[in-house]
């Protein structure tokens, strides 16, 4: 345990850190612990499908089985847009479908910037079988979304549903003593 001895002097400031220490806690039969990890890796990374996975897991062990659907499926998401981009990337063929449920998985997964990003190359692709009004209007259309969400003050997805409904501030003080670097270690 020497490499722990060492990591474990202060929490953890990064999103693999927690998602080690989560993975660590887990490995301890600690689900509530390692459930506060897992949701602090995903705070700091929301597209991380294994932190969401290892989330749902640990849900699960806690009969938190809402939250662990939500952390289940969102995963799923994630693996889902990630298996479309690596697509795209051996290939300079974009599939219209693929861009459609790649707009849609983006807009489910609360990520407007790269869902309107994406619908513009969806629009590049389609704009021969549009008319050039069309055309105008759809990205008309994107450009007022585009400045819509520039004005907003915050365009991140809200704190409860990254964390797939779990009461994060109420389990912080649950088991804040079990993160003291010592603690961990027991």
């Amino acid at each position: 345990a020497a490499w722990s001895d060492q990591y474990l002097q202060s929490p953890p400031k990064t999103a693999d850190g927690w998602f080690a220490l989560g993975t660590l806690r887990a490995s301890q039969d600690d689900p509530e612990t390692a459930v506060y990890c897992f949701c602090e890796a995903v705070i700091q990374n929301q597209t991380d499908q294994q932190a969401y996975a290892s989330l749902s897991i640990e849900l699960e062990k806690l009969n938190l089985l809402s939250e662990s659907k939500l952390a289940t499926d969102r995963a799923a998401s994630i693996r889902r847009t990630q298996s479309i981009g690596d697509a795209m990337a051996e290939s300079d063929v974009r599939d219209p479908k693929q861009l459609s449920e790649l707009v849609r998985l983006l807009d489910e997964l609360k990520r407007p910037f790269e869902s309107l990003a994406w619908q513009a190359v969806q629009l590049a692709y389609i704009q021969s079988q549009l008319s050039e009004t069309q055309a105008k209007e759809q990205m008309t259309a994107l450009n007022a979304r585009h400045r819509q969400l520039l004005q907003q003050p915050n365009t991140e997805a809200p704190l409860e549903f990254v964390v797939c409904g779990v009461d994060i501030g109420a389990l912080r003080e649950k088991v804040k003593s079990k993160l003291d670097p010592q603690a961990v270690l027991r």
